[in-house]
């Protein structure tokens, strides 16, 4: 990790810092090493590099929730329909007792 200076404590940047890159020599030990070290300093970094592209496509996710939403809203027409000739059963007239 040679190479990577600090600027003095009294500099005003006035940017927030969003990204920081770390150069390495490409291998997995090293980016373990990058990725440890900056998770023990950072805990809520996100580390990315070429071996853990980011994956952007969400769509796959959706069309299961999709599908897990779709599928309870469906079971809860088809037990419900189900019910509701038990439901007129016990509310008949003769059914109710007055006293």
């Amino acid at each position: 990790m040679a190479g990577l200076v600090e600027p003095n404590p009294d500099v005003n940047l006035g940017l927030p810092i969003r990204r920081i890159y770390i150069p390495t020599d490409g291998s997995v030990p090293a980016e373990s090493h990058v990725r440890t070290t900056v998770a023990a300093v950072l805990p809520t970094a996100i580390v990315n590099s070429d071996r853990a592209p980011i994956q952007w496509d969400f769509s796959a996710a959706f069309v299961e929730v999709a599908g897990i939403v779709g599928g309870g809203i469906l079971a809860a027409v088809v037990f419900s329909t189900i019910a509701l000739p038990l439901l007129a059963l016990t509310t008949r007239h003769d059914t109710i007792r007055y006293e």
